[in-house]
């Protein structure tokens, strides 16, 4: 049964970075059960890509706080328009007025295993949604890994379907 919990979303600060980051730590360490080539280093060493995201305008950062707690984070990109594609400078370019696009991806989303099945990935969910709609993106893409019965079950009762298949091998 799903238990409701008093869960307010925000965009992510630094103040909240040190937290994403030992979440992100968590979520890798989760995805090693799946897939052994997750190898999550120390928490703290994800700290600077975090930073970055929140000053890069083509990314969302979100938290999910419980009381003061980051209870869960999400993370999304844009992507680049067509017409800058080609540019050899497009990073720039992107850079230089807020961004809109028609597709995003949810990059991750990740909530605090005491904090799960209460409601935090739903809101954090249709914060993303919010944060995307604002953009002008009208589809969300996000990976799931095969094995994660879990969550591929949170992402199809969230409304997402499956339209592509990733295959994987490795070359030794």
């Amino acid at each position: 049964m799903l238990e409701t919990e008093r869960v307010r979303i925000e965009l992510a600060r630094s103040m909240h970075v040190a937290a994403i980051a030992r979440l992100h730590h968590a979520h890798l360490t989760f995805h090693e059960a799946f897939d052994p080539a997750y190898h999550p280093r120390p928490a703290h060493l994800y700290e600077s890509t975090f930073e970055s995201l929140l000053r890069d305008p083509s990314s969302g950062l979100l938290v999910a706080l419980v009381g003061q707690e980051v209870a869960g984070f999400c993370s999304l990109r844009l992507h680049m328009p067509p017409e800058l594609q080609d540019l050899p400078r497009w990073r720039a370019l992107w850079r230089q007025a807020p961004p809109t696009a028609e597709v995003a991806t949810l990059v991750d989303l990740f909530v605090a295993e005491a904090h799960r099945r209460r409601g935090v990935g739903r809101a954090l969910v249709d914060a993303a949604l919010v944060w995307c709609r604002a953009r002008g993106v009208q589809q969300v893409h996000l990976g799931v890994m095969a094995g994660n019965a879990a969550g591929r079950a949170f992402w199809t009762a969230m409304g997402w379907g499956e339209y592509r298949l990733l295959l994987r091998r490795g070359v030794d």
